[in-house]
């Protein structure tokens, strides 16, 4: 999860806050959602769906 947001893409996007994404990194079980998913994990997650269906749309390297 820490490669993807930190890459350079989710850092170029900007859509996320970096000091929250450093305090969820640093303590990801004790930030969660109502009902009591890991707010870490929705991040990473998005972030890595944007890489793989935005970012890449018209490449050639992604089927």
């Amino acid at each position: 999860m820490r490669d993807i947001l930190d890459s350079r893409a989710c850092r170029e996007r900007g859509l996320f806050q970096r000091d929250y994404l450093d305090q969820l990194l640093a303590e990801p079980e004790a930030h969660l959602t109502r009902l009591l998913g890991s707010k870490l994990w929705h991040a990473a997650l998005l972030e890595l769906w944007l890489q793989l269906n935005v970012d890449s749309v018209g490449r050639n390297d992604v089927p």
